[in-house]
């Protein structure tokens, strides 16, 4: 997520036609995104623990599974 928000901040600061609202409203997407692969996070730890295989760390989950 980190790389995300740099990116939209570098747009932001480099593109005159790139306003504010723009970078606020692409900013506001990423928590809603977040919400949804937190939700399937936590559907995957339950079956992990179900199965009694070791958790990822939600930053490795992300980085397996998502984007």
């Amino acid at each position: 997520m980190k790389k995300n928000i740099r990116e939209i901040l570098s747009k932001y600061r480099g593109n005159q036609g790139y306003t504010m609202e723009h970078a606020e409203s692409e900013l506001l997407n990423l928590f809603s995104v977040s919400k949804s692969v937190a939700k399937k996070y936590a559907e995957f730890c339950v079956e992990c623990d179900r199965k009694g295989l070791p958790l990822l760390l939600i930053d490795d989950y992300i980085e397996q599974y998502c984007c």
